[in-house]
């Protein structure tokens, strides 16, 4: 076994707490997407909700638009359990 490779992290997190304010809020994944000031994509969304890993980079573009598209101060742990 070699000793100098790192554990693989697990990349399936289940549905993510996203998902449930995303239904709260009646809100499209298109209206999250024009909400942004930056780049984020639908496959973006559809990852984050059903909880596949993605970078603390992407989880911060979903934050700051879903903030943007609702008015509601959110945290990335109200929107992520991982």
């Amino acid at each position: 076994m070699d000793k100098t490779k790192k554990p693989l992290r697990k990349l399936e997190m289940g549905i993510q707490p996203l998902d449930q304010l995303i239904h709260i809020e009646k809100l499209a994944p298109s209206k999250i997407i024009e909400a942004s000031p930056v780049q984020i994509t639908f496959k973006n969304i559809k990852s984050a909700r059903n909880g596949r890993f993605i970078s603390r980079k992407i989880r911060e573009k979903i934050l700051t638009a879903l903030k943007l598209a609702t008015g509601n101060e959110y945290k990335l742990a109200d929107l992520f359990n991982y």
